[in-house]
């Protein structure tokens, strides 16, 4: 396995009521995305990273060297903050040539640089164009070209898509992906969006409270989430509170609002208080003889193009159900889930 080419370790800054204590690292080549709601230390940790805000305690290394202290214009590292601003007197190509230019590079490179970039981000063409005439997406475009213009060893990007609206949103994701193909960089990426974060990461760190709470692959994250924050946060959940009953002859015996067979690799103990996550998408209209069947009645209909979402009460909670099928609104109905489309989440002790 390569070196971490990023390393933070038990990094802590503090505030005067937010407190940030997180250790994480990146791989060569890595796209790594940072989750998390607003004010959970995303914006904070990666301005630890490009030095804009020194730790009070705990070291950062690049390509194993301890950087902690060395000023933001050495770490080369191209950022792309959330409020990213063009010089409004300088076209497109003079935009993105800004840092090598800084930095005394040979006029002849730095064109040359600033062509390739501009054809990686997808701006062939728009060398000499002003920045009022290009579009918000466009802007973005530039904005990441410029902060790869001085050959950065990491690409920090705060929230890059925030502004934009959805179609232009995925569009801009395939062209990260695109540029961490092509230029093989290493990538941290920070969001709230849970979609943005699953679909181009190779891993993702959720953070809470100034700390990571779970980190791994986006598949790991979302399928086996840690806690009731994780299930929540990455992706819809249904939580149904539960008690250990031990084991039967088809898996795991719990008490909820019926008995449940469910397939753990958590061993509870008998009498063990938990929840059971469940994503919508496992939970599916069936009859009354099914495994795992919960008498509900329909209390709202969504649709969404390629499926509908329900909204179903059942005798103890009220479940959401996303399936191609269509159903009415106040049929009594039966729904279930399988054994292993559970994940056991076992109660948080004080």
């Amino acid at each position: 396995m390569d070196k971490p080419l990023l390393e933070l370790r038990t990094v802590a800054k503090q505030y005067i009521s937010f407190h940030l204590e997180v250790s994480l690292s990146i791989r060569p080549g890595e796209l790594v995305s940072i989750l998390g709601p607003s004010g959970s230390g995303k914006t904070t940790t990666l301005r630890v990273i490009a030095g804009f805000e020194k730790p009070d305690t705990g070291k950062v290394f690049f390509e194993g060297r301890d950087i902690s202290i060395r000023d933001p214009s050495k770490r080369k590292f191209g950022f792309v903050p959330q409020d990213y601003i063009m010089f409004p007197h300088l076209d497109v190509e003079g935009n993105v040539a800004y840092g090598p230019k800084v930095q005394k590079t040979d006029p002849k490179a730095v064109k040359k640089r600033v062509s390739e970039l501009l054809g990686v981000v997808g701006l062939g063409g728009y060398a000499r164009r002003s920045v009022h005439a290009l579009s918000g997406g466009e802007r973005q475009r530039v904005a990441i070209a410029r902060a790869l213009a001085i050959n950065p060893g990491l690409l920090l990007l705060d929230e890059p898509f925030s502004a934009l609206d959805t179609p232009l949103r995925r569009e801009l994701r395939e062209e990260i992906l695109n540029i961490k193909r092509e230029l093989g960089i290493a990538i941290l990426f920070v969001t709230h969006s849970q979609e943005e974060a699953l679909s181009i990461s190779d891993r993702v760190l959720v953070m809470r409270d100034g700390v990571v709470v779970q980190r791994g692959a986006p598949s790991e994250i979302f399928k086996q989430p840690t806690d009731d924050f994780v299930a929540r946060f990455v992706g819809s959940a249904n939580l149904l509170p539960i008690v250990c009953m031990g084991k039967g002859d088809r898996g795991l015996m719990v008490q909820g609002e019926r008995v449940f067979t469910v397939e753990s690799t958590k061993s509870l103990p008998k009498g063990e208080h938990a929840k059971l996550m469940i994503r919508p998408h496992c939970l599916y209209f069936a009859g009354s003889t099914e495994m795992n069947a919960i008498p509900a009645t329909i209390r709202r209909r969504q649709f969404f193009g390629h499926y509908y979402e329900y909204t179903c009460q059942t005798p103890g909670s009220s479940l959401s159900v996303v399936g191609p099928e269509f159903h009415e609104v106040g049929d009594d109905t039966w729904i279930a889930f399988r054994p292993a489309d559970v994940v056991l989440l076992p109660e948080k002790k004080p």
